[in-house]
């Protein structure tokens, strides 16, 4: 049984019987496997902007930041927006959204797991907030598995030098 069967056995208490073969692995009778732009509501790049010594309004999320899947977003340094940027709402991280590294460590993530207020993402990174039919942990459970790695490899290539958009949207 791999990762993704345990889970997906587990986490819903699925009987046996009750799962179906899929692309991906076993999976229990109701659910579907779709791409995950299907399911998403936002995927956007970062923003660019600068940690800075000064306290400011904003925080910023960055690639250096996310370590072992997780994230102290206490700890997060103020920042300054480099970009010329008339809206940052989209780059507000929430509750619930996933932050994926799209250079440097290249395809690791982080589930966004508290409620925060004025923390922005940066340029290296990938947001992805998915519709409310899709259980945000189980998406970032996926995230750490082999058969996300080896979707991203099998696109990209074995050399993973830059992730983007359309290849976590082609997720299946």
């Amino acid at each position: 049984m791999n990762l993704l069967e345990k889970f997906s056995a587990s986490f819903y208490q699925t009987p046996q019987h009750q799962l179906k073969q899929s692309p991906i692995g076993k999976i229990p009778e109701t659910w579907e496997v779709v791409k995950l732009g299907e399911v998403a509501e936002e995927v956007y790049y970062g923003i660019t902007a600068k940690a800075v010594e000064k306290t400011t309004d904003l925080k910023l999320l960055r690639t250096t930041d996310i370590e072992n899947y997780s994230v102290k977003i206490d700890q997060l340094p103020f920042c300054e927006i480099t970009d010329n940027r008339k809206n940052i709402e989209k780059f507000l991280v929430k509750k619930g959204d996933l932050i994926i590294a799209r250079a440097g460590t290249v395809g690791i993530s982080v589930l966004i797991n508290e409620d925060t207020e004025n923390v922005i993402f940066g340029s290296y990174l990938i947001k992805v907030r998915v519709k409310e039919r899709v259980h945000p942990p189980f998406l970032h459970f996926f995230m750490q598995s082999k058969l996300y790695w080896q979707h991203i490899a099998k696109v990209q290539g074995s050399l993973l030098k830059n992730l983007n958009i359309p290849l976590i949207t082609s997720l299946p």
